[in-house]
């Protein structure tokens, strides 16, 4: 069975973060077929073929000028439907993370999100994603077909394994949903540092005297246990305080 790579395009071009996704799903070892979503030709989908992708599908829509949430689920979920793919692959970026559980629930599947690692294994798919701050990695077992994965970008490094990639185009006719990303803007380098008003810091001052003083009281206390009730028995000087 073939697997879906889902690409990712912003202003009619496409995104280096689907070379991760086509890089990803080769790893199930199966054919890999990319699809994008684009009013039109999206700018540099003909070089998905360089890392590995044996078919790629463009599916048009004039509501795919911008990111449609509702429209991009209905397209993909009807091709998923069709074709029959054992397993559908995002990236896990803010676009994939979006949209991955849309058309998850579609299909009427459950989504692994944020992976580092995934293999075939029998009748599913294994995968690895990191859990507790990344202190420990989850390994399990998606049975469910088509699986729907997302990657978890920086970690699939794109490899160039050249092939003559097939390309189609497909007129889909969904409606564009209620809502619509009018514009994606990054932001400068230091906003969000900059961005914490002096209100916000003085409310932040206004409570670290109390929580300080509460993290001493538990380190300072002692405790005894009657009924199995833990009750402090012996104050310390901070708590006094």
């Amino acid at each position: 069975m073939t697997t879906l790579a889902v690409l990712e395009p912003r202003d009619g071009a496409l995104r280096k973060i689907s070379f991760e996704v086509v890089t990803g799903a080769q790893r199930l070892g199966q054919p890999v077929e990319a699809v994008v979503c684009g009013a039109g030709t999206v700018q540099g989908v003909e070089q998905v073929g360089k890392f590995g992708a044996d078919k790629i599908v463009t599916l048009t829509n004039p509501a795919f000028a911008k990111y449609a949430p509702e429209a991009y689920a209905q397209a993909l979920a009807e091709r998923a439907k069709q074709g029959g793919y054992r397993a559908i692959v995002f990236a896990a970026s803010a676009t994939g993370k979006d949209l991955a559980p849309r058309v998850a629930a579609k299909l009427g599947v459950a989504v692994a999100a944020d992976l580092t690692d995934l293999a075939a294994a029998g009748g599913g798919v294994v995968v690895t994603r990191p859990v507790y701050a990344g202190k420990a990695l989850l390994t399990v077992k998606v049975e469910s077909q088509p699986a729907v994965l997302s990657l978890r970008p920086n970690v699939f490094t794109p490899v160039e394994r050249p092939k003559a990639a097939t390309s189609e185009v497909v007129a889909v006719s969904v409606p564009a949903g209620r809502v619509t990303v009018r514009e994606i803007k990054a932001a400068p380098p230091g906003t969000l540092a900059a961005s914490r008003s002096p209100q916000t810091s003085r409310c932040w001052r206004s409570w670290r005297a109390p929580l300080a003083a509460g993290r001493r009281w538990v380190r300072r206390a002692r405790w005894s246990m009657p009924d199995g009730v833990p009750t402090p028995i012996k104050w310390g000087r901070s708590a006094r305080r």
